[in-house]
């Protein structure tokens, strides 16, 4: 497999985070609502760090930056999320699997969310398998992903906290 198809998967890869990850942002409670349908309320606070690190997934698979590291990672996390979704669907009766948040028009009929989700893991395997390992990258990289992960973590702290302090109040 050539290089370009590598960067290419690590691209697409890489932009399906990040609009994970940012949709999400924009509702942070919404979010951690929705770990709560699944059952795992006591976890439901780790929805910021869980949109954080798509956010870092997704940069790093874009910037092409420990590539072979990020998709082993994020091979991992769909597995896990796409066997939690399995479980919800099927026990719970859970329809919208909260993979892309406020962008409602991504949250799709169950076969589509899995057939995404094996279509995501296979570009991740190859990318895994394939990839590079690289750090090196210039400082204005580095510098816009450093930016970028501040202005996702103030906009998940404010939608998260908003909302939290409003069902408290009540």
């Amino acid at each position: 497999m050539t290089n370009k198809k590598i960067e290419l998967f690590s691209l697409i890869a890489g932009i399906i985070f990040i609009l994970s990850g940012v949709s999400k942002s924009m509702d942070a409670a919404a979010f951690s609502n929705i770990i709560t349908e699944y059952g795992f309320a006591n976890f439901s606070f780790i929805s910021p760090i869980i949109i954080l690190a798509e956010i870092t997934i997704g940069l790093g698979l874009i910037f092409q930056i420990l590539q072979k590291t990020f998709a082993g990672i994020s091979t991992v996390i769909i597995l896990f999320f796409t066997l939690i979704y399995l479980y919800g669907s099927i026990f719970l009766n859970i329809q919208d699997c909260g993979c892309f948040g406020k962008f409602t028009f991504l949250n799709t009929s169950p076969f589509i969310v899995l057939t995404r989700n094996t279509l995501l893991l296979y570009l991740l395997i190859i990318v895994w398998i394939k990839g590079k390992d690289e750090l090196s990258a210039s400082k204005w990289t580095y510098l816009t992903i450093f930016s970028f992960i501040c202005l996702i973590s103030f906009v998940t702290g404010y939608t998260y906290n908003t909302t939290h302090s409003k069902n408290s109040s009540r």
